[in-house]
């Protein structure tokens, strides 16, 4: 895999920021990167596709939460 993606953060940067618990900070960087910059999308669009983003993590991680509890 290349150490940097299509004018990303470079991937090592991305591991320490996420190994410290900043997932937050990658996702940000990035999408001022790669979505303002390069694709041209609005502020406001970022923010939709980051609560459309959050949203579906949420209900991942609940899914997974009650899975948990079923097999107990």
């Amino acid at each position: 895999m290349p150490a940097k993606l299509n004018g990303a953060m470079p991937l090592k940067d991305v591991d320490q920021l996420v190994r410290a618990g900043r997932l937050d900070a990658v996702l940000e960087e990035n999408a001022k990167i790669i979505l303002r910059e390069h694709m041209g999308l609005s502020a406001a669009d970022c923010d939709l596709l980051k609560s459309v983003w959050t949203q579906m993590r949420d209900r991942r991680n609940s899914r997974r939460r009650g899975t948990r509890k079923q097999a107990i």
